[in-house]
């Protein structure tokens, strides 16, 4: 029995350790993959580099030097925003590409970094097949309160792992339209909105024409 007993733990133990052992390759192998995509790539004919990399925000910042400094001869900075389209049900422009980063949606009103202190109240959410759960919510900022406000997939992701300060409220506007939008953002974004919000252009060159597109704008904007 005591034999028995013990080529049993000994199955036992090499059994585990190949499972960890095969659970080690796997991660390596996801870990590789992901190096892989992101690595720089030279392009000969071109002379060029493709430059890759893992972006874990739908909200992008630029550092710029507006023309008006070349022409006063004074240095100034300025930041521009580029905000994820996505695709499908949930595209931010319908006359855009899906899964890219564009500018131009009308005119920036307001960019604003949660705080611990605001509340998020989620009235909706759905499944999208590619890239998750999204939702609609209404948002208390202090004495404001705003309603539906789409909640992008990332957002959703860090709202569900508690991290509710990286969360950044945008809201756009046409003369006719406007659409609010929960982003995810950096921490250096996080910064720039919270104290010097002067600073990021609320317009740029060239503007998409918000009611052109065949079949609509996109399905959050709503008529004001």
């Amino acid at each position: 029995m005591r034999k028995a007993i013990y080529i049993f733990t000994i199955v036992i133990t090499v059994i585990s350790g190949c499972s960890s052992c095969f659970n080690k390759v796997k991660e390596d192998d996801s870990f590789s993959k992901l190096i892989e995509k992101c690595y720089p790539e030279y392009d000969t004919s071109k002379q060029s580099i493709y430059f890759k990399e893992k972006y874990d925000y739908d909200i992008r910042e630029e550092i710029e030097i507006p023309m008006t400094s070349l022409s006063t001869g004074t240095l100034d900075i300025a930041c521009k925003l580029s905000f994820f389209n996505y695709g499908g049900d949930i595209i931010l422009f319908n006359g855009c590409g899906n899964d890219c980063f564009i500018s131009g949606l009308g005119t920036i009103k307001y960019v604003y970094p949660l705080s611990e202190d605001d509340n998020i109240t989620i009235t909706s959410k759905e499944q999208d097949e590619k890239y998750g759960v999204w939702a609609i919510a209404n948002l208390s900022i202090g004495i404001d309160y705003i309603t539906d406000v789409y909640v992008t997939p990332i957002a959703m992701k860090a709202y569900n792992d508690g991290d509710k300060t990286g969360l950044i409220f945008v809201q756009f506007a046409t003369e006719r339209r406007y659409m609010n939008v929960l982003f995810y953002g950096s921490p250096k974004l996080r910064i720039i909105a919270r104290n010097c919000p002067n600073r990021i252009i609320p317009r740029t060159v060239p503007t998409y024409n918000i009611e052109g597109p065949i079949n609509g704008p996109g399905p959050f904007w709503h008529m004001k």
